[in-house]
């Protein structure tokens, strides 16, 4: 979110959404149903079939790459040689350089979401523009209240998540509490 053009902390944010005052911010939409995962699993399972979906978290996936991998591969079928290095990081933290970046990127931004990049075929892609006008920034830290605001928000779709997939989430800190 804070790669886009946006530089609203995180607990603003947390407000935003909380209140459900997400009308007009798809990017901001985006972000918080995100992380909602019961829905679109359960319509995979519905259409595809149980033995046809395989879920990985990236909580276990990345706590063994090499043998998670390999088991992804055998699990579609595909013979493919694995890659050596899987540890390169490609959704690192940043934000723009500068005011003149971030118009940039908010222009960019607004061409993308009125459909109009293939009508300026001349116009940089999304990824050069990036490497120019982003600078990578510590992840932001939120606090223990927020943590458990977000635990509580996210309860009932983890709950319904773990019943669907009969199986336990790597999340170990979901539960209620009171904030």
């Amino acid at each position: 979110y804070l790669r886009r053009e946006k530089q609203e902390s995180f607990e603003l944010i947390m407000r935003r959404f909380m209140n459900a005052d997400l009308k007009g911010d798809y990017l901001l939409y985006l972000v918080v149903h995100g992380g909602m995962y019961y829905e679109p699993v359960k319509r995979y399972v519905d259409v595809f079939g149980r033995n046809q979906v395989k879920i990985l978290f990236y909580e276990e996936f990345f706590s063994d790459i090499q043998n998670n991998f390999k088991k992804l591969l055998e699990f579609l079928n595909v013979n493919y040689e694995q890659p050596q290095n899987l540890s390169s990081i490609f959704n690192e933290s940043k934000k723009p350089k500068n005011k003149i970046a971030k118009l940039i990127l908010s222009v960019d931004d607004f061409i993308w979401k009125l459909g109009l990049k293939p009508v300026f075929p001349f116009l940089p892609d999304r990824k050069k523009l990036e490497n120019k006008f982003l600078e990578s920034v510590d992840k932001s830290q939120i606090s223990e209240k927020q943590k458990q605001e977000l635990i509580n928000f996210y309860y009932d779709d983890v709950s319904k998540l773990r019943t669907l997939l009969q199986r336990n989430v790597p999340w170990k800190k979901i539960g209620r509490a009171h904030v």
